[in-house]
């Protein structure tokens, strides 16, 4: 009779471990921005329609764009397109903070 190997837990494959911490972080960090963001904003205009207004303008890409970016993802190479959009939300927060450090744009103090 053979031994039947035992499963390897799917927490020890490195792969998977890189990939479920990329996740949680990026999934950590939008919600922060969803809560940060307008209490800034608030914090700067004491306007509650220019909140509700931050989120409308938030949410009309998605709701007017998903669909087609959606089908032109599929037909390209996921991985490829993975690496490319995280370089680009590499290099606009660099150039934000390189702005910021350069005090071209005023930071909240």
């Amino acid at each position: 009779m053979s031994a039947v190997p035992l499963p390897v837990s799917l927490w020890r494959q490195p792969v998977f471990s890189g990939l479920f911490a990329s996740t949680a972080l990026l999934a950590l960090g939008g919600q922060i921005y969803q809560l940060a963001l307008p209490l800034i904003l608030y914090e700067l205009t004491h306007s509650l329609s220019a909140m509700s207004n931050l989120r409308a303008v938030e949410f009309l890409p998605n709701l007017l764009l998903a669909a087609f970016i959606g089908v032109w993802v599929d037909r390209v190479c996921r991985r490829r397109w993975a690496q490319r959009s995280l370089l680009a939300m590499a290099a606009w927060q660099a150039g934000a903070g390189g702005l910021a450090w350069s005090s071209r744009v005023r930071a909240l103090a």
